[in-house]
This record gives C-alpha cells, sequence and structure tokens, in this order.
C-alpha cells in the first residue's frame, strides 16, 4: 500500500510523457499498473491532485539539487553543473512543461504551485552569477549595466526554454552548453 502512491506517479509521468496530461486518464494510468480505478482515486482524488502530486515532487527533486536554496555557484564549472541538473530535471518531467498551459488553466492549485517552481531557478540564476562576479570568476561587476544585461539575457534564455523548448535528451548538452557560453566573455581566464 505504500508504495501504491509513488507507483501512480511513476505512471502517470511514463503515460504524460509519452502521451501529454490531456490524454490520459485515471482508468489508463489504473490499467497500466493493475489496480482499480478506485485505488488510483484513494490515493488521487482526481487529475489535479494528481498532477500536484507530481509537481509537488518536482519541487522535492529541485530541493535535493538544492536548485531553491544552493548557496551560489562560484565557477564555470559549478555553474555548468547547475545548468544540466536543471535541464535534466525538466527533462524527467517534461509532460508538466509541455502542458504547462492547460495544466495551470484548467487547475488553480497546480497553477500556484507552479509559480512558485518558476521562481527557483530565477533566482539562482541572479545569486549564482552576483558570486560569481564577486568572487572574481566573472569581469563583470554585479551592480553594472553590463551585469544587467547578461543576467537578462540568461534568464529570458532560461524562461523561453524551462516553458516553450521540448528537447530530447541529446540536446539538453546542447542548452547546458549555450548557457555557459553567455558567460565565455566574462570569465576570468586563469593563468
Amino acid at each position: 500500500m505504500k508504495e501504491t502512491r509513488p507507483n501512480i506517479i511513476n505512471q502517470a509521468i511514463l503515460l504524460y510523457n509519452s502521451q501529454g496530461v490531456p490524454n490520459v486518464s485515471s482508468k489508463t494510468i489504473a490499467m497500466n499498473l493493475g489496480i482499480s480505478d478506485g485505488n488510483l482515486r484513494y490515493h488521487f482524488k482526481d487529475k489535479e491532485a494528481l498532477v500536484t502530486g507530481i509537481l509537488e515532487r518536482l519541487l522535492s527533486e529541485a530541493t535535493e539539487l538544492k536548485l531553491d536554496r544552493m548557496p551560489g555557484r562560484e565557477n564555470m564549472v559549478d555553474f555548468k553543473l547547475f545548468c544540466q541538473e536543471l535541464f535534466d530535471l525538466k527533462h524527467r518531467y517534461r509532460c508538466l512543461f509541455v502542458d504547462q498551459v492547460y495544466l495551470t488553466r484548467e487547475f488553480n492549485q497546480y497553477k500556484r504551485l507552479w509559480r512558485a517552481f518558476l521562481a527557483q531557478p530565477k533566482r539562482v540564476l541572479r545569486e549564482s552569477l552576483t558570486t560569481m562576479s564577486d568572487n572574481g570568476a566573472l569581469t563583470v561587476q554585479s551592480e553594472s549595466d553590463q551585469f544587467q544585461r547578461l543576467h537578462t539575457k540568461m534568464e529570458v534564455f532560461l524562461k523561453t526554454w524551462i516553458i516553450h523548448c521540448e528537447a530530447t535528451e541529446g540536446e539538453l548538452q546542447a542548452y547546458v552548453d549555450m548557457m555557459v557560453s553567455f558567460l565565455e566573455p566574462y570569465q576570468v581566464s586563469e593563468a
């Protein structure tokens, strides 16, 4: 019984990732698990509860990766790791991103939680850039207009990619490399 809830979430993610959230019913999920629809509804009363449960798991994994409370990335290697972790997480939960318009339109509780999730990477990006600048890893000063333009460019790319783009696992590295490439002109060269 303890395993049923995580198994439902796992199966829902698999089906939602392959078929889309609007196209998968609770009966389909239950049938794929070999449980009754009533058993599924015991754990998740409706689709909103299920997709909210999936988003809560995403938030939990983001916390484990320290995306929401990272003290600040200090160098390019750490920044690249941050981007890789974020993009890997997005790929695992791609159904939430691909169907985010449907999900935020249909489910109010989900919509509030989604907004909280979206604020995390943007905040960590600013903290990371500020820390790298203050620690001398970047040539641009954290209070300058140049820094603000760099941050805005990276934030727009990050937000656009998080919300609008679906990428295959092989394309993730290209997105990580693109984020890092924004910093290359400002990187302090090591002697």
